[in-house]
């Protein structure tokens, strides 16, 4: 209890710091999420190869997907960028760097509070789940390229799609697994909610649509509730909702 109340003190300074100097995108997030991901790794060790694969994995594949199919729904952009490359022609070279460790200090906080190993993941069945998203959005690509860009509430069928159904099917199964996950839910959802109302305040990102279900007022930064949904309040369980469905038998 002592160490994770440290870990948040240590978010909370990590936001008056880059608040302070206005850090830009890829400083605020190595402060905000590299820095206790290392520290977390090094007192668990084991866990580090599967949490990597799985982060690497999933946020350079589904999470660059969706990143490129929100910016072309104008449902987020990020305006600038330090290194002067934007992928498919958008999206800042450094984006793919924040859900990356994101999805590993999920992971690496999990192992490390539950005390256990983190245990190894179907890779077969990950890489069959991401390639019928990619089969899927190809399909409707060539059907009508301009339908992509063109998804009414983009953010909200996200989280209707890929993050309500695998928390569901956990909650349902195994609803003790949700107070395992309870301490690594709060601590990753406080850092992500202190990095977004950086963020925005900073003007890393915004959010130019108005197809939103409504918007969050936070110490003057203001963004859709789908963000607050998907990357605060469930996108962390989601995460590990995703990992303990793939994890290999025996595991």
């Amino acid at each position: 209890m002592i160490e994770i109340a440290s870990l948040i003190l240590v978010a909370i300074i990590s936001f008056l710091i880059v608040s302070v100097l206005e850090s830009n995108l890829f400083i605020t997030t190595l402060i905000f999420f590299a820095l206790p991901a290392i520290y977390l790794s090094i007192k668990n060790q084991a866990s580090i190869k599967s949490a990597l694969l799985f982060a690497l994995i999933t946020s350079l594949t589904f999470g660059l997907l969706i990143d490129y199919l929100g910016y072309i729904n104008q449902v987020w952009y990020t305006p600038e960028t330090i290194f002067g490359v934007r992928l498919f022609g958008g999206i800042p070279i450094e984006n793919p760097l924040l859900p990356f460790l994101w999805i590993y200090l999920t992971l690496i906080s999990y192992g490390h509070f539950t005390k256990n190993r983190l245990p190894m993941f179907s890779m077969r069945k990950l890489i069959l789940i991401i390639s019928l998203v990619f089969i899927t959005f190809l399909a409707i690509f060539l059907i009508n390229p301009n339908l992509l860009a063109q998804i009414p509430y983009f953010y909200l069928l996200v989280i209707l799609i890929f993050i309500i159904p695998p928390t569901s099917i956990i909650l349902t199964r195994y609803p003790k697994y949700f107070l395992e996950c309870l301490q690594v839910v709060l601590y990753i959802g406080i850092i992500s909610l202190l990095d977004e109302i950086a963020a925005v305040n900073l003007n890393h990102w915004i959010f130019p649509s108005t197809d939103f279900i409504g918007w969050v007022n936070i110490l003057n930064a203001r963004f859709p509730v789908e963000e607050l949904l998907a990357f605060v309040l469930i996108g962390p369980f989601a995460v590990l909702s995703y990992y303990e469905l793939l994890k290999t038998k025996g595991s």
